[in-house]
């Protein structure tokens, strides 16, 4: 099934669903919780997703997991949250972040959303981009070397998804440096906010599948224009 967007309080998907290619802000899903069942994808194509949680439950390990699933070695075709766009486009993927990482201020706009502290951010970027702004610069290096050798999420350099921001990480970024999408964010989104201190010298240089029985395969193939619900 494919979905221009969703927006919902919870999505508990079994199967494959994909939002439609066309990046906009209208396209951008929202969500306040998301259950991927074994053997099930959401493609997010060139679009992205808001996940505003509820306080103190954070769903950021299982999110991370679903994208590293996505991810797939670097071919964004895996199950979990993946990307077709960034798999037909070198030198994109899905970064994401906690709202907190990259605001001072809030309520924030992220890709046309208001968004509060609460809130998961997962964008179609630049391979590189830490920040989420649609651009890899001098920003991203300084949240790269924050953490360098160290064990690091997306918005801290580790953009294979291997857990650490290391020199594999530093070397997506540098062949990427300065590229940017077509479509840049939203105007209220300031990056500068959250910008660490200068890097040092050497900086500057699973969402497990669980088995179970196999069942006769079912063909389903729709199209919506939108999934909302309360």
């Amino acid at each position: 099934m494919s979905a221009r967007r969703i927006r919902a309080a919870r999505m508990d998907l079994d199967g494959f669903l994909a939002i439609q290619k066309g990046r906009s802000t209208d396209k951008t899903s929202r969500l306040t919780g998301l259950l991927l069942e074994p053997f099930s994808q959401l493609d997010l194509g060139d679009n992205d997703l808001v996940i505003d949680y509820a306080p103190s439950q954070t769903p950021a390990a299982s999110v991370r997991q679903l994208l590293a699933l996505g991810y797939n070695k670097g071919s964004w075709t895996g199950l979990g949250l993946a990307s077709s766009a960034a798999a037909a486009t070198p030198a994109t993927a899905l970064g994401w972040a906690e709202a907190s990482e990259l605001y001072s201020t809030f309520p924030a706009v992220f890709s046309g959303q208001t968004v509060d502290e609460t809130a998961i951010l997962i964008g179609f970027v630049p391979t590189g981009d830490a920040n989420l702004d649609g651009i890899t610069d001098l920003a991203d290096f300084a949240r790269l070397g924050s953490t360098f050798n160290l064990p690091a999420d997306w918005s801290r350099g580790d953009f294979n998804y291997d857990g650490t921001a290391d020199l594999a990480d530093f070397a997506q970024l540098a062949a990427n440096f300065n590229q940017s999408l077509p479509l840049g964010r939203d105007a209220g989104f300031d990056p500068r906010a959250t910008i660490p201190e200068p890097l040092t010298a050497p900086a500057a240089l699973l969402l497990l599948a669980r088995r179970r029985r196999s069942r006769p395969q079912r063909t389903c193939v729709a199209r919506v224009d939108d999934i909302t619900a309360g």
